[in-house]
């Protein structure tokens, strides 16, 4: 079972963090209680991982999306912003690591992370026209995870 984890407060639907299992949910350095834990589909899950998915409306105990429509304004427009983007990520994976070296999911964060600072900018036509996450779900072999399932 999947979960998506969102704020206590109704109003607000962003979702802080996603979770593909128990295993993975009991992994988040999040206290539960302070949270809404919603299990959702796993199909719900898998496009909430490629950012294809965004709260719509959420109760306590439930959650609605919206699928982002496909056109050519999604995705990453330009080397620059992607450049940007994957900085970012790196920054947020190194203060984890840096704070959590003895957490069960180290070493994939490690690699992910590999990966990233070793990006082939090349291989990308810009604009990408798909999310960052769709393009690393392509990628035959790579072992990645969303910002959203950092602990």
């Amino acid at each position: 079972m999947a979960y998506v984890i969102l704020s206590k407060q109704l109003e607000l639907n962003s979702v802080c963090k996603i979770a593909a299992n128990d295993t993975d949910l009991n992994n988040l350095n999040i206290y539960q209680n302070d949270y809404r834990v919603i299990s959702i589909s796993d199909s719900d899950w898998t496009l909430l991982q490629k950012d294809l998915l965004v709260v719509e409306s959420s109760t306590e105990d439930s959650v609605t999306f919206q699928a982002i429509t496909k056109d050519t304004t999604n995705g990453v427009h330009s080397e620059e912003s992607l450049r940007q983007n994957i900085t970012n990520l790196i920054e947020q994976i190194n203060l984890f690591l840096k704070n959590n070296q003895s957490h069960p999911d180290k070493t994939e964060w490690e690699s992910f992370k590999s990966y990233m600072e070793n990006f082939d900018y090349s291989q990308i036509t810009f604009p990408m026209h798909q999310t960052f996450w769709e393009f690393c779900a392509d990628q035959p072999g790579l072992q990645w995870r969303n910002i959203l399932q950092l602990p």
